[in-house]
């Protein structure tokens, strides 16, 4: 019996001792691998979410900027994002192009039906995914858990820890009941066991395992939607989302009521309605909307912002108190749009456009602007919204709703546009 429990020990020793090795080579950096975690859905079938990516950078120059790329059309790649270094992105190339500043990558999503809005430069490319370990990155996150963590690693560490101070324990007793047997004092040499142990598998590969899943960092393949990574070394999310077909896609989101001129007695009461025409709350979490005025800021949308499902986000320049809303805003901030028309572009985290509106044509495509101390209209989007970029999509409002008493104003906000 003792010699098939040495056989378990040893034969458990020799698997620690191969995991130990192959995840070293796959998550240490130095062997030129990066082990990434996939935590959405974007490049599903070929890599569901939860599975662990392994990529290698190409070695090599190129010879013509398009001649002989490292990476080539149909090649899964994973690389750093052009306006954040800390968020990783796993995709698919798609084409491969020069400009004036050199060659590029065009990426997708397999699960997206666009291209992604972005180029990707060379010196952003982490390197090539070769193989996939699905679903692994789930178990890798439980560990990270408040839950997990005590049950994969504190738990069996201390039950290693308790079996090998009771075989101390249990040797020293053995040695002196043997000393107290010999009338002499002496100890017969082979009746104190000097049998190999290979308990040290346990006390000391365990814990480098661990050390090194741990180390494996955690990257993005997503839903054209951005999650940033931390700048430790393994972040994990608590629970993997079940991807659904679509993700956040362009027109999820519209740009639905624009007060361009302000109020009758204020003209900085200006606001910005956005749209949620699904039936999901989607978070808005560092979306911007550019070309806000002449030469005026970018609006970002702060971490935690959420549009209800089927409901509306407002940004304005005012507090409710201050402004003939009778609606609380979602965020304010300063806005203060051009009155002779421009174009607005709702784009998400990722910098993909989600929307657009008017088409910087010159003049607005609705509202009213009567001028003076007269009531104004604001620009309102059609119910079926249609493309934001054709007039016939937008019309002036001619109804009012959570609107002060006893201001003029024709706007709705937070509610149903008018017919």
């Amino acid at each position: 019996m003792s010699k098939v429990v040495k056989a378990i020990n040893i034969l458990f020793a020799i698997i620690l001792v191969i995991a130990a090795a192959g995840i070293a080579y796959v998550a240490i950096p130095y062997f030129g691998n990066q082990a990434l975690i996939v935590r959405s859905g974007s490049m599903a079938p070929a890599i569901d979410i939860g599975s662990i990516v392994v990529a290698r950078k190409n070695n090599g120059q190129f010879a013509s900027p398009l001649a002989n790329p490292l990476y080539k059309v149909g090649d899964i790649i994973a690389f750093r994002s052009e306006k954040n270094s800390k968020t990783i992105i796993t995709h698919r190339v798609t084409s491969i192009e020069a400009s004036e500043n050199g060659l590029f990558y065009k990426t997708k999503g397999d699960g997206n039906d666009n291209v992604d809005s972005w180029q990707v430069s060379p010196g952003n490319v982490l390197g090539k995914v070769y193989f996939t370990l699905p679903y692994a990155g789930r178990l890798l996150a439980f560990a990270k858990s408040d839950i997990g963590f005590p049950s994969l690693i504190i738990f069996p560490a201390v039950f290693v820890a308790i079996i090998e101070f009771a075989n101390i324990i249990r040797e020293i007793l053995k040695g002196e009941a043997l000393k107290k047997s010999n009338a002499f004092g002496f100890t017969r040499l082979e009746s104190i066991s000097t049998k190999p142990r290979f308990h040290f598998g346990l006390k000391v590969l365990i814990p480098i395992v661990i050390a090194l899943v741990l180390g494996i960092p955690f990257a993005i393949a997503q839903y054209v939607d951005t999650e940033t990574s931390a700048s430790n070394i393994f972040q994990a999310a608590e629970t993997f989302p079940t991807p659904t077909p679509t993700g956040v896609q362009p027109g999820n989101v519209v740009i639905n009521e624009i007060m361009w001129m302000g109020t009758q007695g204020d003209a900085a009461d200006e606001w910005i309605e956005l749209r949620n025409m699904t039936g999901s709350p989607i978070d808005l979490s560092n979306w911007v909307i550019t070309d806000i005025g002449p030469g005026a800021a970018d609006i970002t949308i702060p971490s935690g912002k959420i549009i209800p499902a089927s409901g509306f986000f407002i940004v304005a320049n005012d507090t409710e108190p201050n402004s003939v809303m009778s609606v609380v805003p979602d965020h304010v901030v300063n806005l203060s749009m051009n009155d002779t028309g421009e174009q607005l572009i709702l784009r998400d985290a990722s910098a993909v456009t989600i929307d657009t509106a008017d088409n910087s044509g010159g003049g607005w495509f609705a509202g009213a602007n009567p001028g003076g101390q007269n009531p104004k209209s604001s620009m309102e989007r059609n119910s079926i919204p249609g493309d934001g970029t054709v007039s016939t999509n937008w019309h002036t409002a001619t109804t009012q709703v959570n609107i002060d008493i006893g201001e003029g104003e024709l706007a709705t906000p937070k509610a149903a546009n008018g017919p």
